[in-house]
């Protein structure tokens, strides 16, 4: 029996499945078209690499998809948050083996946070 390929994604899936998260929250599903239009702003790519990627994304189980007409709607089928929570884990578990310090210093040091972002932070551990 086969073992269960975890599924990651690349940079550029990352930056697809964000654009239609964002997107399909608004209208519940979308289509190519649609996506390249945000896509166009951030890279350049021809609509049938965006097609391509799309299509690996539904095979990955990361969005569904079905005709309607000549049109191929998506829609993503896994929670944004719930990704994110996955991946992090899968990277941080690892690399910090427990400590959370590093994160921290990472984050304070390289990105500059707003006083926003601090209460969020503050907020989280004191929920925990």
């Amino acid at each position: 029996m086969k073992k269960k390929q975890k599924k990651h994604l690349s940079c550029n899936e990352w930056m697809v499945m964000n654009i239609i998260w964002k997107l399909c929250g608004k209208s519940g599903d979308i289509t190519v078209s649609e996506a390249m239009e945000e896509v166009k702003k951030k890279i350049t790519w021809h609509l049938s690499t965006l097609k391509t990627l799309m299509d690996r994304l539904v095979e990955k189980e990361f969005l569904s998809s079905r005709i309607r007409g000549r049109v191929c709607f998506y829609k993503p089928i896994v929670d944004k948050k719930d990704v994110i929570k996955t991946s992090l884990s899968e990277i941080l578990d690892p690399v910090l083996d427990g400590t959370f310090g590093p994160l921290v210093n990472y984050l304070a040091e390289r990105k500059k946070l707003s006083k926003e972002q601090i209460k969020q932070i503050e907020s989280i551990i004191n929920e925990s």
